[in-house]
């Protein structure tokens, strides 16, 4: 986890330099965070973790699911990417998934208990985590 936590935060500082957009982002961008109205209009709520940080990084999420290919597809089919910001998803999904291990890990048992260890959400976590690393090269 290290290595990996390492190797995103090089890699992004790098990307920085070549353009990668800082600035507001939603911070949960899921299906369940959206409303898409009778008229094609989007409304994105539950803005509890918006706040400053790569921009793109709201795309990170749907990278880890059996459909990434495609949703990357369709996304820059409507918005283009400029190109740092498609190298820099699969180093803000590594660090997608290390927050997600602390929400697990410390946040959630702090106000759960520790009985939620045991759903499968950490072991699920550990394996997102390892298919990042994988996927990103290191």
């Amino acid at each position: 986890m290290q290595r990996s936590a390492a190797a995103a935060r090089a890699e992004l500082e790098r990307l920085a330099d070549q353009g990668l957009r800082w600035g507001l982002r939603h911070g949960d961008a899921s299906l369940d965070n959206i409303h898409v109205d009778q008229d094609g209009i989007v409304y994105f709520y539950d803005f509890d973790l918006a706040g400053p940080g790569w921009q793109v990084e709201d795309l990170a999420g749907a990278l880890s699911t059996a459909f990434a290919d495609s949703f990357l597809q369709g996304y820059v089919d409507e918005r283009p990417l400029p190109e740092v910001e498609l190298r820099a998803l699969p180093w803000l999904r590594i660090l997608a998934h290390i927050d997600n291990l602390k929400f697990h890990l410390i946040d959630k048992p702090a106000t759960m208990g520790s009985a939620t260890l045991t759903e499968g959400w950490v072991d699920r976590a550990f394996e997102g985590l390892a298919d990042a690393a994988r996927d990103a090269g290191c």
